[in-house]
């Protein structure tokens, strides 16, 4: 499959929301769409997320990322990634 993103970058570092969109090869799509009750059971990371999105567009989600000092993280720098 294929993995389309995008946000905006900031010294280096992802920051703010980016939005993400996995989308398969279309025999794998085809495949998961012959069993689709399958995949919604058994490979869904997401409640929404069902096998016929694969074939429409793929599964979309948004990642927020925050960054906070510590120092107990690499250059005193931490992230903590949110799913929105």
């Amino acid at each position: 499959g294929m993995l389309y993103y995008g946000g905006m970058m900031e010294n280096g570092l992802k920051v703010g929301v980016w939005e993400y969109t996995l989308r398969e090869v279309p025999y794998l799509s085809e495949i998961l769409g012959r069993n689709p009750a399958f995949f919604d059971a058994k490979y869904s990371s997401k409640a929404s997320w069902k096998a016929a999105d694969l074939m429409t567009g793929g599964l979309k989600f948004s990642v927020k990322y925050q960054y906070y000092s510590d120092a107990s993280c690499l250059n005193s720098t931490c992230l903590q990634i949110k799913f929105q």
